[in-house]
């Protein structure tokens, strides 16, 4: 991995960098995937999208949370 992260990337977690390095090692196989299938795989996804309870008293309306950013917000507090 140090070979590969540079100052400019030192941020970038190894798990996340140690995905994109097997898309790209194993690059052969991905290629013979078809596009299709891989777009298919993603919009037969269901969103994750989830409604909040309304809380009392404050006045504050139930509103969409993107839950991938609920996770986000709560590792880098």
């Amino acid at each position: 991995m140090n070979i590969i992260k540079t100052e400019l990337r030192n941020k970038t977690g190894d798990k996340w960098l140690n995905h994109r390095m097997v898309c790209y090692i194993e690059r052969d196989i991905f290629t013979s995937i078809d596009d299709a299938k891989i777009l298919d795989y993603f919009q037969g996804m269901r969103t994750r999208r989830v409604n909040l309870p309304r809380t009392s008293g404050s006045g504050a309306r139930s509103t969409d949370v993107d839950v991938d950013m609920i996770h986000l917000e709560g590792a880098t507090s």
